[in-house]
């Protein structure tokens, strides 16, 4: 029987902040999880296991996608200065499936993306570059 590990990592926000920044979208999207009896866990468990492809129109888990959808474009277009702009992500952390060290809390988070870029000196060296994650036991 093999065992391994997976390292993961990510530039996170909280809900709070992602109201701070698309107050109304994330209303919108509390609005249709109610109606379907989700919350925000369960909605990110949904998305993280891919239960939500090819949903039949009219259905409570189709409106909470949409309403998903809209708050990623309204995080986009918020967080746009000049020519960049962050991307914002949904994932479920289960601490059954993790280890005791880890940062991230129980239940749903919001992940982004977009947040860190190179240096100059990294750009003019970028070609020869590669970013490598491992976990070690011991």
């Amino acid at each position: 029987m093999g065992m391994g590990t997976a390292p993961c990592h990510a530039w996170v926000i909280t809900l709070d902040g992602l109201k701070a920044i698309c107050p109304k979208e994330v209303e919108a999207c509390e609005f249709a999880m109610k109606a379907a009896n989700f919350d925000w866990d369960k909605f990110a468990l949904g998305i993280q296991q891919e239960q939500f492809d090819d949903l039949p129109d009219g259905t409570g888990p189709e409106s909470m996608v949409k309403a998903w959808e809209k708050l990623q474009a309204a995080f986009k277009r918020n967080t746009t200065v000049g020519k960049s702009h962050l991307e914002l992500g949904i994932g479920h952390y289960s601490s059954d499936d993790g280890d005791r060290y880890d940062e991230i809390g129980q239940g749903c988070y919001f992940t982004v993306d977009n947040v860190t870029d190179f240096t100059p000196a990294g750009e003019k060296f970028r070609v020869h570059l590669e970013e490598k994650n491992w976990t070690v036991f011991g």
